[in-house]
């Protein structure tokens, strides 16, 4: 046995020492007795005492004698409030010494001391439910008392002393009962306090006893009318969780880090939890990258924007999930809260409890909102206006530039052209000028729209009290300020609570929802209406090329208007899911439960581009009807007939079995509480998928297909057939000591046949241990008049996660549109991944301190947490030699370090009965760091390095890279750079070698900010986010290639004005030039000594000069609602009406260097759409 594992045994004794001691000690004095005894003798009561316990009682008996008979009872009470009252109104008192009880006379200075009494009853929270491990104590003395799991309690006191009852999340309540008498108390529940329970999916924990990180939303706290999706309307909102808003299309699903990145290559988004069982995503797509860990070349060049298209509508997990039926969110952090969820947990788990019928009448509530979101202007943006464009022309031929190839007939090109040749005369090329300048055609106008959006929903509850209901009905359709974008969907849920008897009760829910997504395929609007010159017209239809540094190639016809109408994308996605749930209460304190769920999803999606379409014509080569049929030409395209279409059709069947125990019960004295739960439980998990790509598709001709002969190359058909299975044992124990000290561990097993050779490996125990002391219950805390509650507590676990899209074993596949070897009719097989028998589970280790409490009567309340979690054996690329027919494979090589903080600071700054101003702070910091030993071999691809995707030790996640800017070529005006040109050039063989780190583009901190202010029957409330520390690269200035001046119809950002134009200029501005065209061997390229070379304005675009901050700050609601008075509205027999104001994405602040361009959404070149304000109006009617 090592020193290490020594020091872990002594430990852990002397932790349980701590915590068993005292309640070994409190158990010597806490025998309990349990009597009924009729027109007894006081003698023959105090035998039967005697027989019950070990106590040794010794006694007067003449004077025992002399007592009149009696009728006796006592229900499992301690020993010395039994002998009380037994001696009660009698002579005789009584002393306990160890065992041995002696009862004697009493002194005279005895019968003058105040008397004594037991008080009884019962706690109860304001809908009547018992409340647990209520603290009752006797104001004045240390004396106290807990309620048991009826909410009953037995306390001692002298006549005329107060009684208090304290109980978390709810206000305390003192009385001055007469002695005997039996109470019945119902505490209010205390807003200072919102998270007062913790739901972990398994088990709900009161938040007293509960020693995990976690954090609780109420459903009310996340209401939007702005977001269609619930992960976006928690940005801001949760200590910890960061949550970036990647578009701000409807169809949108913002990406979430929980405490940071713990995996390189997988999901590293938290589970979602819905009423106790676990969500599956609509397809087995890793939503953050949605091309996979190793996509083909088919995938990476035809089938890319399709793919990308699809995950943009596709949704999640919740999608369909309505926000008005949720009653709480719980987000489970560190790795006690997580463990039970074992190896699926290690990057968080978020538990959403969706609402409950509650006994009485039935309540109906009607929620209409309608909405309305403005469409981006140019006025956001720090783009040319038409007369900067035409300026910008006229200066590039001013300055004695010209095209590589004749510049289009658009333009201010076009009309000078026309002067050239003498088709226009000079007074009419002025005036054709003047009318270019003037022009002004609005893109964002013309390809976005401001929307018109409702949303509602109906729910009906209500019950007896043996059977509740909920049923809700809701429908929303909501368009994107982009005019492809839209989302309609509908649900339907039904949630049934029924006490079967006085054992059994039943849970009943079942749900449903359908949803229909739209979207653009291939040219993003935002992308055009950036990227356009506005000194062409909407109407013209004109030739379109990339350029690159040999010229511009194949020119194709081109108008947005009519490739909108010609390509189109959406989805639809169908839900159903439905949970029946069985508790049985076997013996006191002992419940079994049962729970059996079903889930089944079905995503059909399509994406297609007609044969009029711009994005057929660059597959098929020439533009529709420009070849003669039957030419040699169209017998060569892969297209001479029809567009494509490409299909995915992915179902999702999943089921959840699960059986468990809980015992609920005190050991020794009502000062303590054991629960343990055990529990076993069974997921599979199903995926059966078929997408392919069609060519031929005559999508206005019956939507038929006709298939060349060449087009069969463009047939990619993939089928896709995944089964997860997984049974799990699960067990957690915690006991808690008078309220003051709780000790936690959990523990899982799971297992999986996906690794490798050794057994051993294929096993993984996922488990946690924490502790918790509530510090303000302690005797010297009781009379602190600014402490009212102060809690510590820590966890430590061990979490293991498995990537299902890497596997132990060779891997070989057929080729996309490959045909049987002549003569033998055997296929060609390449690699898709080799062999790796070690591949092991990545593995995560993670520590969690904790403070919180509230102070000063709850004006203050805080909470503050430091985690740190070491991932080894995460999965990262290792590159081999090509002799293996590979450059790269994946094995266990990732170590990942995270550590950082979360806060929560609520303050209640005025609270009285006509106004409650209420203010809260969130925040969490996670530094993230590859550690040594992740790379066994670092990337040789420049562009892993400049996009952020290349991993680096000593660096965090989607760290991306950047050249050195010099300054400006004094004779030229071209970029130089640090390291290429000047005194210190050096000559290197890559790129890679001039890269310096730039930043993370992960926020190192994020968080929120919210108020509200309650007058009366008018709230106002406002929720801001911000995150701050990370970096960005501001949209290219210049194309990729840059050696020439840009083409007709493309536009510029207006920093452009102020490039350099002519030596000198270099004093005053830092924004390079156009070089003079002079090809590739000009001078706007950089050559390596191993004739690699890259453009200068690649380089400058990805340079320190366009580097800037990430931070922002975002409104990203304000509301106001008045309720109407209650005296007007039962005239009308309506129970509630309110009316709300909504505006959401107000404002952003951010770094002025941008430009206009988003700090949040991805760049030019993604699927990202622009976030828009959208203002909405609420009407609420509960009858």
């Amino acid at each position: 046995m090592n020193y290490r594992t020594i020091r872990t045994v002594i430990y852990s004794t002397l932790l349980l020492l701590v915590f068993l001691l005292p309640a070994s000690a409190q158990q010597k004095n806490s025998v309990k007795v349990t009597l009924n005894v009729r027109n007894g003798t006081m003698e023959s009561i105090i035998q039967s005492i005697m027989k019950q316990t070990s106590v040794k009682i010794v006694y007067n008996q003449e004077l025992v004698q002399k007592a009149a008979r009696m009728d006796f009872t006592a229900n499992n009470e301690e020993l010395k409030l039994v002998i009380r009252r037994l001696l009660k109104g009698s002579n005789l008192t009584f002393v306990l010494q160890d065992n041995v009880m002696v009862i004697g006379p009493k002194d005279e200075s005895e019968e003058v001391k105040k008397k004594t009494g037991i008080i009884k009853g019962q706690v109860l929270d304001n809908t009547d439910k018992p409340l647990i491990s209520v603290t009752v104590s006797v104001s004045g003395t240390s004396h106290n008392a807990f309620t048991n799991e009826e909410g009953e309690f037995t306390i001692e006191t002298e006549e005329g002393n107060s009684i208090t009852f304290s109980y978390v999340g709810f206000q305390k309540k003192t009385i001055k009962p007469h002695l005997g008498e039996v109470v019945d108390i119902k505490l209010v529940p205390d807003h200072n306090d919102m998270d007062e329970v913790v739901v972990t999916g398994y088990q709900t924990i009161s938040k007293r006893l509960s020693s995990s990180s976690t954090y609780t939303l109420k459903g009310s706290e996340i209401i939007d009318p702005g977001s269609t999706n619930i992960i976006s309307m928690l940005q801001g909102k949760v200590p910890g969780l960061d949550v970036v808003k990647t578009s701000g299309s409807p169809n949108a699903v913002p990406s979430m880090r929980m405490r940071g990145t713990s995996t390189l290559i997988g999901n590293a988004n938290p589970i979602i939890v819905v009423d106790g069982i676990i969500r599956e995503n609509p397809n087995n797509v890793n939503p953050d990258n949605p091309l996979g860990v190793d996509p083909s070349a088919r995938d990476q060049i035809i089938l890319k924007d399709n793919i990308l298209s699809n995950a943009s509508v596709a949704g999640n997990s919740i999608s369909g999930l309505n926000q008005n039926d949720i009653e709480s969110i719980t987000f489970l952090k560190d790795a006690s809260a997580t463990a039970i969820y074992g190896t699926r947990a290690a990057n968080g788990v978020i538990v959403i409890t969706t609402k409950k019928g509650k006994s009485g009448k039935m309540e109906i509530n009607y929620n209409s909102t309608y909405g309305t979101s403005r469409k981006p202007r140019y006025t956001d943006m720090q783009l040319m206006n038409s007369q900067q464009r035409v300026q910008f022309s006229r200066e590039m031929y001013q300055d004695g530039y010209t095209y590589q190839s004749v510049p289009f007939n658009m333009g201010y090109e076009g009309a000078f052209q026309d002067l050239m040749n003498r088709k226009i005369t000079e007074e009419q090329f002025q005036k054709n000028v003047a009318g270019l300048e003037s022009m002004n055609t609005d893109w964002f106008d013309l390809l976005f729209q401001n929307t018109f959006n409702t949303s509602q929903h109906l729910s009906l509850s209500g019950g007896s009290d043996k059977t509740s209901y909920y049923t809700a009905f809701s429908y929303e359709q909501n368009k994107g300020t982009t005019k492809p974008d839209g989302l309609k969907q509908g649900s339907v849920s039904v949630n049934i609570t029924s006490e079967l008897s006085r054992k059994l009760s039943l849970n009943f829910n079942v749900g449903g929802s359908h949803r229909f997504s739209t979207n653009y395929f291939g040219t993003n609007p935002l992308d055009y209406a950036i990227k356009t010159s506005r000194a062409i017209p909407a109407s013209l239809t004109y030739p379109v090329a990339e350029e690159n540094a040999y010229g511009i190639a194949n020119p194709l016809d081109f108008n947005i208007f009519n490739e909108m109408q010609q390509t189109g994308n959406s989805a639809r996605d169908t839900k159903l899911s439905t949970t029946l749930g069985l508790n049985y209460l076997a013996l006191r304190g002992l419940t079994l439960t049962s729970i059996a769920s079903g889930n089944v999803s079905v995503l059909n999606s399509e994406q297609y581009a007609t044969e009029l379409s711009n994005y057929i014509a660059n597959l098929r080569g020439y533009n529709y009807g420009s070849v003669a049929p039957g030419s040699d030409l169209e017998q060569s395209s892969y297209l001479p007939i029809g567009g494509i279409l490409y299909q995915s059709n992915t179902s999702q069947y999943s089921y959840t079995l699960r059986n468990q125990a809980e015992f609920k019960r005190s050991l020794f004295t009502d000062d303590d509480q054991l629960d343990i739960l055990a529990g076993q439980e069974m997921i599979s998990v199903r995926y059966n998928g078929l997408n392919n790509l069609l060519p031929g598709y005559m999508h206005d001709r019956g939507e038929g297909f006709s298939i060349s002969p060449n087009g069969i190359n463009l047939l990619s058909p993939r089928k896709t057939n995944t089964l997860e299975n997984s049974v799990s044992l699960y067990s957690t124990a915690s006991y808690s000591f008078a309220n003051k000290y709780i000790l936690n561990g959990n523990i899982r097993t799971d297992a999986s046949n996906r690794f490798g050779q050794f057994s051993n490996q294929r096993f993984l125990p996922v488990w946690s241990v924490s502790g918790l002391w509530n510090i303000s219950s302690e005797k010297w805390m009781q009379n602190n008049r600014f402490v009212n509650n102060l809690r510590l507590n820590a966890s430590y676990g061990f979490q293991g996660n498995v990537i299902s899209s890497v596997g132990p074993d060779l891997i070989l596949t057929i080729p996309d549109g490959t045909i049987p070897q002549n003569g033998s009719n055997e296929f060609q097989l390449n690699i898709k991944s080799l062999p790796y028998p070690d591949l092991r589970w990545e593995k995560t280790k993670s520590i969690n301190l904790q403070l919180g409490g509230s102070l000063f009567n709850s004006f203050l309340n805080f909470d503050f947490a430091y985690y740190h979690k070491r991932t080894t054996d995460a999965i990262t690329s290792k590159f081999i030699p090509v002799e293996y027919g590979l450059n790269m494979m994946y094995i266990n090589g990732g170590n990942i370090e995270n550590y950082g903080y979360d806060m929560t600071i609520g303050m209640n700054l005025i609270h009285n009965k006509d106004l409650n101003w209420r203010m809260s702070i969130v925040s969490g910091k996670n530094y993230n760091t590859l550690q040594k030993g992740t790379i066994d071999a670092t990337s040789n691809i420049t562009n892993e390095y400049l996009d952020g995707s290349v991993l680096i030790e000593g660096q965090p996640v989607n760290t991306f890279y950047v050249f050195s800017f010099k300054g400006l070529d004094p004779k030229t005006g071209v970029p130089l750079f640090y390291g290429i040109d000047g005194a210190g050039a050096v000559s290197k063989d890559s790129f890679i070698d001039y890269l310096k780190p730039a930043g993370s583009k992960n926020a190192k901190i994020s968080g929120g900010f919210s108020t509200s202010v309650e007058y009366h029957a008018f709230s106002l409330g406002t929720n801001l986010s911000f995150k701050l520390g990370s970096k960005r690269l501001r949209n290219s200035v210049y194309s990729a290639f840059g050696v020439s001046i840009p083409l007709p119809d493309q536009n510029l950002p207006a920093i452009l004005e102020q490039r350099w134009r002519k030596p000198g200029d270099e004093a005053f501005t830092d924004i390079p030039s156009y070089p003079k065209n002079t090809g590739v061997n000009g001078g706007g390229f950089v050559y390596l000594s191993n004739s690699d070379n890259m453009s200068r304005y690649q380089m400058y675009n990805h340079s320190d000069a366009n580097v800037v901050s990430g931070s922002f700050l975002r409104c990203n609601r304000v509301d106001f609602s008045y309720r109407l008075p209650d005296q007007l509205v039962k005239r009308i027999n309506v129970k509630r009406i309110s009316v709300s104001g909504t505006a959401s994405n107000l404002f952003v602040i951010a770094d002025k260097k941008l430009r206009g361009q988003d700090p949040e959404i991805d760049g030019m070149g993604t699927t990202a759409l622009p976030i828009s304000k959208i203002f909405s109006l609420s009407l609420n009617v509960t009858f």
